[in-house]
């Protein structure tokens, strides 16, 4: 969550509270550079800054090697897309302190508060200024402004501007022609394999989270299970708080998501009824293709559902033959508890029909493993 406690001019020193603003306004903030006090993207509205611990060490490598090269490449615009927990907002937050210790403005977009009649408010920020001076401008939960943020607007309102420089965060990626956009040098895409935790970066966080020492063999079982998500991994620390046994831990954490329900519930929640049905009915396949879903999943548009997970960062991952994923483990083991706990359990049909497709497309080893 964005925090804009107060709105700075650069020609005055009136400060406002951004709780008395306009209805109609999003929430802005224009930070100096050279100010020293850099409100928090973190916390409630009123409290002290939040302290990093944990992963903020993995955002702020990152941040410093974005912020090495934010000025002097031809990169205008860093679109991070990812589920909740990867830390894309402690990243805003880390890159927002470097422009400050540069004493480079910034300014901070919280798009909770955006709709499309505030694109005018929003590219403004985006213009240079009369006086041309290097301006950052971060912009937080981005999926919520619906197709108002799409790459190619942000960029045509930037222009060829050397001293602007954009970074967006969303749970998912806009509709855009992103092959053209990635051809080009003015935009980098950064995803969950670019935010995940490293395996020694999942042991550190697991002993700062729990306060105790963390068997090698089960960090690398939790590593294996969180694939570097770091929302898991804080929760399995939280959870061996409570718990002395680390296996045990992974087994109620991860493998029966008891920690995870209530997120990934709220993951499902907004979703139409046709793709919650895809999700639940594809959870048993190991890995899944456009081709195997649409003649396996009867009764759903399966080749469509997928592109929409995809399209939603649902949690899909490539798999190592193109055009091939799979789901998350966390995630996986999530759906398949729900499948079992449903009147209709379909995974002995499912699995049939995928080893049948898998064998009569030249997939033999796949088919085995659904034998």
């Amino acid at each position: 969550m964005l925090v804009s406690p107060k709105v700075h001019s650069p020609s005055s020193r009136h400060e406002r509270p951004l709780g008395v603003r306009a209805a109609s306004q999003p929430r802005l903030e224009l930070k100096r550079g050279n100010q020293h006090h850099i409100p928090t993207l973190l916390g409630d509205v009123g409290s002290s800054p939040r302290t990093f611990t944990g992963h903020c060490h993995v955002e702020t490598a990152l941040a410093q090697e974005l912020w090495s090269d934010m000025f002097s490449s031809n990169t205008r615009l860093t679109y991070i897309a990812a589920p909740a927990g990867y830390g894309k907002t402690a990243l805003l937050r880390a890159l927002q302190q470097r422009s400050a210790d540069d004493s480079i403005d910034n300014a901070v977009i919280d798009c909770r508060d955006v709709d499309s009649s505030n694109w005018n408010a929003i590219s403004s920020c985006l213009r240079p200024a009369e006086q041309p001076c290097r301006k950052l401008v971060l912009i937080d939960n981005a999926d919520e402004s619906g197709e108002l943020l799409m790459p190619s607007r942000l960029l045509s309102a930037i222009g060829p501007s050397s001293h602007i420089r954009c970074v967006v965060a969303s749970k998912s990626l806009p509709k855009d022609n992103w092959l053209a956009l990635q051809l080009s040098e003015d935009l980098r895409v950064l995803r969950s394999d670019d935010l995940r935790l490293r395996p020694q970066d999942v042991a550190v966080m697991l002993e700062q989270y729990s306060g105790r020492a963390v068997p090698p063999g089960a960090a690398l079982r939790i590593d294996e299970l969180t694939e570097g998500w770091p929302l898991a991994v804080q929760l399995c620390g939280f959870a061996a708080r409570r718990n002395a046994d680390w296996f045990s831990v992974i087994k109620d954490t991860l493998e029966h998501a008891i920690d995870l329900n209530t997120y990934f519930d709220q993951v499902l929640r907004p979703l139409s009824k046709s793709l919650r049905e895809f999700l639940m009915a594809a959870a048993p396949l190991d890995r899944f293709c456009a081709g195997l879903c649409r003649d396996v999943l009867q009764g759903l548009d399966g080749d469509a559902l997928q592109s929409e997970a995809i399209d939603l960062n649902l949690f899909v991952v490539p798999d190592r033959q193109a055009g091939w994923y799979r789901f998350h483990r966390a995630f996986r083991h999530y759906l398949n508890r729900r499948s079992r706990e449903g009147e209709r359990n379909e995974t002995r049909s499912t699995l049939k029909k995928a080893r049948d497709w898998c064998f009569l497309h030249n997939q033999e080893s796949q088919s085995i493993e659904y034998s």
